[in-house]
């Protein structure tokens, strides 16, 4: 029979004491996992496509980053995606200001990869990812 240890806290003080604990224990966990620190917190980079890359080629890079060592994940964000989030951050609620561009997307073709990695395999990633003819800009 295996005997686990366990402790009780009393987390009913607020919420904030609650998502700390909660934080606490993640960071536990994934310390465990990732011993060093460098290697247990995750880091950010978008890739932005060269002129002309075709969807196929798109989707390929994408397969091809998460395949790499040290790539948490990775997500397609749309020329859409990208003028409805700076919208938001920009224009917040000033719509008549973004109004002007309702038929012209002023981000068409800025499609992107976001990366979510770990920062031991930045180098080797990246340097990767600069030989690829795909990859127009990197914004780490």
């Amino acid at each position: 029979m295996c005997i686990r240890e366990c402790s009780i806290t009393d987390v009913t003080n607020s919420d904030n004491d609650a998502k700390t604990f909660f934080r606490k224990i993640s960071d536990k966990k994934m310390k465990n996992k990732f011993p060093n620190s460098k290697e247990a917190s995750d880091y950010k980079a978008t890739v932005f496509f060269s002129e002309n890359t075709s969807k196929e080629q798109k989707n390929n890079l994408k397969e091809k980053i998460e395949a790499m060592d040290g790539v948490v994940s990775v997500t397609y964000i749309s020329s859409d995606e990208m003028w409805n989030k700076f919208k938001e951050q920009y224009y917040d609620e000033d719509d008549d200001s973004a109004e002007g561009f309702k038929s012209d997307n002023p981000l068409s073709n800025s499609d992107c990869l976001e990366i979510v990695y770990k920062i031991k395999y930045e180098e080797t990633l990246f340097s990767k990812l600069e030989e690829s003819e795909e990859v127009g800009r990197i914004n780490k």
